[in-house]
């Protein structure tokens, strides 16, 4: 947006943190877990610090010398050194385990060739530690700074004679910290503690994966100018934020979406696993996934489609991505049996642990404090946040003979819909989670069963409401009728779409928000438009050399994403009409 420079002469500008070339890759630390920690009434929420050592001089890693902002976009230019980075406490009363989990990825803004060129002189240090009352650190001089030390391990990335440990998770040895002196930085006393070499061992171990990433492209949350921009776009004449202007007017009918209007890149060695765009439409969740298995959740502003930042990640593949109607948090399936909610702005983290993998999970749309998930060990558990913010396991839900693999809800989140691995279609009446914040109390049963021969023994792969709220679209992996409408009152077929797709090609659908159109792909057909009424062809991309695997369209707007493979390169393609 141009600025007005007839105004009064405005504040200096903040320099912009000194990123590396987008071609390079930085230094990135994810920081997992640890095991079981030893009782210490002190040790409640625990951190773990990350400190960059020359194990030649004990003395901190220098920056490069083109590397201003390393570890902060405020860092000061004087600062020589890397300065060390800390993970958010794990809270024990919150979780309600002595097991500490972080599940963070903690990003060096540095060449990642710059620190492989030290070699074996290069020592990555963590440092378990919890922050003390007040009281206790003025009575007691072992606390006096204010920290107390649990447990430390070290690790050289880039041993001489030895592959490189980077790349893959690493369970290192922990170790109990020696005498220390007030007056000494903790990166000396750490590499005192290393260099004695007789090390007593601590009774648990810490898992990391050091890796080189690629840096993100911007960061609207950080940079001041960005945001200030994004809020004088947004800004109504009386000066109150508003929702953007949307193209596209409730209540009037979509168009189909033909001009591409930009392309997003890929992580290198990562697919995208689901797309979602939130509530609002004012940011878009992308689940990417590496080649090792883990994922990570990327937003992007709607409509410039800048990133935002990432806000979770889970060592398995992600399967499914849902919002929360605030567009606060969002909730993600995982392979690494969990269900993951993330708060956007608070930064935090919730874990819903389960037996086996966790195909989908949803919000109630009603309710931020209600989650629906879908497991492997063919049970849909139902998640009710509690006073502590923590989602407990209000009730489990027995009925499918197969896997969970898809869940909906209607808009008013009366009905839940689940389809499992043999086809079976169950509808559910829900009961009490608008009240939930009152009365923590919900309650769900069976309405009714849905079998139809053209679904038996094949995946129900998802689930999407038409906005009229009767019809349910069924994406399924049949050969033959993988794309059917059906009436949910009467369980029978409506439509029958002409979309073939089997068990091993990758395909995706979603049901324009006015409900006149479906789109689906697949690596063989790449992305058609059929009316939803008739069932017709209305539109088919000439998507080139394209193999598009995942859309998904805009809630108000006239856009529609679709993330393809371009020979070995891969994008998400934003079409607008």
């Amino acid at each position: 947006m141009p600025k007005d420079h007839s105004q009064k002469a405005k504040k200096a500008k903040p320099s912009k943190p000194s990123m590396v070339a987008l071609d390079e890759r930085i230094f990135g630390i994810f920081i997992h877990s640890a095991d079981t920690l030893n009782l210490n009434l002190h040790v409640s929420h625990p951190v773990v610090c990350v400190i960059l050592i020359d194990l030649e001089t004990g003395k901190q890693v220098d920056k490069p010398e083109n590397a201003k902002h390393v570890t902060s976009f405020y860092d000061e230019e004087n600062v020589k050194e890397i300065l060390p980075m800390m993970t958010q406490p794990c809270s024990f009363k919150t979780s309600k385990s002595l097991v500490p989990k972080w599940d963070e990825l903690i990003l060096f803004n540095v060449d990642f060739s710059h620190l492989e060129s030290l070699r074996s002189h290069l020592g990555v240090f963590f440092v378990i530690r919890d922050f003390v009352t007040m009281s206790l650190a003025n009575n007691q001089a072992k606390y006096k700074s204010g920290w107390i030390d649990v447990a430390w391990a070290f690790l050289v990335p880039f041993p001489e004679g030895y592959p490189p440990n980077v790349g893959k998770k690493l369970r290192l040895q922990l170790f109990q910290g020696g005498s220390t002196r007030g007056s000494e930085p903790l990166s000396h006393t750490l590499w005192t503690w290393w260099k004695k070499r007789r090390h007593l061992k601590y009774p648990s171990t810490l898992f990391v994966t050091v890796q080189s990433m690629k840096p993100p492209e911007a960061n609207l949350e950080s940079d001041p100018e960005t945001m200030e921009g994004q809020k004088e776009a947004s800004k109504t004449r009386e000066g109150v934020l508003n929702v953007p202007a949307w193209s596209r007017h409730r209540g009037q009918t979509c168009e189909i979406p033909k001009a591409k209007e930009v392309s997003i890149e890929a992580p290198d060695d990562s697919e995208v696993s689901c797309m979602r765009f939130s509530r609002s439409g004012r940011a878009l969740a992308v689940a990417f996934t590496r080649v090792n298995g883990s994922s990570t959740i990327h937003v992007f502003h709607v409509p410039s489609w800048q990133f935002i930042k990432i806000i979770g990640s889970h060592p398995g593949t992600i399967y499914e991505l849902d919002w929360d109607l605030d567009d606060t948090e969002i909730v993600s399936a995982s392979a690494d049996r969990t269900a993951g909610v993330w708060s956007i702005h608070k930064g935090t983290r919730k874990l819903l642990e389960h037996p086996s993998f966790v195909y989908c999970a949803r919000f109630h749309p009603n309710s931020p404090n209600v989650v629906i998930s879908g497991c492997y060990d063919k049970v849909i558990r139902v998640w009710i946040r509690n006073q502590d913010s923590k989602f407990l396991l209000a009730e489990e839900l027995i009925s499918h003979n197969s896997f969970i693999s898809a869940l909906e809800l209607d808009p008013d989140g009366q009905n839940l819909f689940s389809g499992d691995d043999e086809g079976f279609i169950r509808i559910w009446e829900v009961y009490g989670a608008q009240n939930i914040e009152s009365d923590n109390r919900i309650s769900i049963r069976m309405k009714k069963e849905i079998q139809l021969p053209e679904f038996r023994g094949y995946r129900i792969q998802s689930l999407q409401m038409h906005p009229g709220g009767r019809r349910l679209l069924v994406h399924s992996s049949s050969f033959t009728s993988s794309l059917l409408m059906i009436d949910t009152k009467l369980s029978s077929v409506m439509q029958s779409f002409g979309f073939e797709s089997g068990r091993r090609d990758k395909s995706d659908c979603s049901v324009s928000p006015c409900g006149s159109f479906v789109f689906a792909s697949s690596l063989n057909t790449g992305v058609i438009v059929f009316d939803t009424d008739t069932a017709n062809e209305k539109h088919r991309y000439e998507m080139d050399d394209i193999k598009p695997k995942s859309i998904t369209f805009h809630p108000f707007d006239n856009f529609l994403i679709v993330y393809g493979q371009i020979g070995e390169a891969r994008s998400i393609l934003v079409f607008k009409a």
